[in-house]
């Protein structure tokens, strides 16, 4: 498993220092991250750039996912409703 941790870790940073961190959110706290997925962040809400990329995922049958993994900003799920009180306005890139 250490092994893999250390592939998956080697792979998020590959990626991130090939990305233009002027466009795309590159500075995550990748300490200890042995993430699965490679997360792309526009900088900017800008939905042309957004279907240019995954057109050009799907023309390289690269699988992608839209959106954040768990079901988007969490503190919106139900089951947190009577746990947390937060306004999720308040977290615009949650």
């Amino acid at each position: 498993m250490d092994k893999n941790n250390a592939i998956r870790s080697d792979n998020l940073l590959y990626f991130l220092n090939n990305l233009n961190s002027h466009k795309y959110i590159t500075d995550f706290n990748t300490e200890g991250n042995s993430n699965y997925a490679l997360t792309l962040l526009l900088k900017t809400p800008n939905f042309d750039a957004r279907n240019k990329i995954e057109f050009i995922l799907k023309e390289n049958n690269i699988e992608f996912r839209r959106g954040m993994s768990g079901g988007g900003n969490q503190i919106r799920q139900p089951y947190l409703k009577e746990k947390i009180h937060l306004n999720p306005s308040d977290f615009p890139n949650t």
